[in-house]
């Protein structure tokens, strides 16, 4: 049975011998393949482009990450050592993330203090009790933290764990119909959030560009399946190495503040900062 990758492949060399043989090549040329990581795609391409000129014909085979080239000897001994410089493996990121988890409230209390002394004679009882009411107002604080550590390739996907309770649960599903994430009629019950993070190192660095996407984690009946926000989602330009505190977007600021929140084990809203520290693994 043929796969739907080879198929694929098999498709596209006759559609590339088609258009060479109408275009015409040369008996010299011969065709040769060259994997390449797709992080070096584009600069691969560029730099065979450039080789061959009008004389070869280049193409790019998506479903296997190769390039298909039809050239001279000679243009493939320039090929293989211009395509050996441009393709490297893409970097490794590793990503630190703190995860803080604030309560605050208030808490009020009020009753009645009872003092005082009874006396016990033998011609009766006779005492005094003073009764003083309270009323106390005060403020409380916690925090959890957690960390986690992410290592991921530059261009690939990661997640940040935010919370395992989704609080504003009707909000998402007003929000997630609106924009056709979710279907009517369906019962969605959510169980996690969760940011998927894309880290790609511009050139060789020190900048790195951070692709957020919120994603929440439903049941459905008996099925569980991950929801992205696409239109949420949010790109930051960070140093290598340094913290960044996610929080404070201009843009689906709705969004962000209701989904950088969680819920504590007595039902109530805490606010959950993240600050994530992207560095290049050399």
């Amino acid at each position: 049975m043929v796969s739907v990758k080879r198929f694929e492949f098999f498709l596209l060399l006759g559609v590339f011998f088609i258009g060479s043989m109408m275009y015409g090549i040369s008996q010299d040329q011969e065709l040769r393949s060259y994997p390449v990581f797709p992080d070096a795609l584009e600069a691969a391409i560029e730099t065979v482009r450039t080789i061959v000129g009008d004389q070869g014909k280049v193409i790019y085979n998506k479903a296997n990450h190769q390039i298909l080239v039809f050239a001279s000897e000679s243009d493939h001994k320039r090929i293989e050592e211009a395509i050996n410089t441009v393709n490297r493996p893409p970097k490794m990121i590793r990503i630190e993330v703190q995860n803080s988890q604030l309560q605050s409230g208030r808490q009020m209390d009020a009753g009645l203090n009872a003092s005082g002394v009874i006396v016990r004679h033998s011609d009766g009882t006779s005492g005094r009790i003073k009764i003083r009411p309270h009323l106390s107002d005060r403020s409380y604080g916690s925090q959890e933290n957690a960390k986690q550590i992410l290592v991921v390739s530059s261009g690939r996907h990661a997640y940040i764990d935010v919370g395992e309770e989704v609080p504003y649960r009707e909000w998402f599903i007003r929000y997630g119909r609106e924009y056709g994430y979710l279907e009517e009629g369906i019962v969605y019950r959510f169980v996690g959030a969760r940011l998927a993070v894309q880290p790609t190192v511009v050139g060789n660095g020190p900048l790195i560009v951070l692709k957020l996407i919120p994603e929440l984690s439903a049941l459905t009946g008996d099925a569980e399946k991950s929801i992205r926000f696409i239109r949420a989602a949010t790109e930051l330009t960070v140093q290598n190495g340094m913290p960044l505190t996610l929080g404070g977007f201009s843009e689906n600021k709705d969004f962000y503040d209701r989904f950088l929140t969680s819920l504590d084990r007595g039902g109530n809203n805490r606010q959950v900062n993240i600050t994530v520290t992207a560095t290049i693994v050399e």
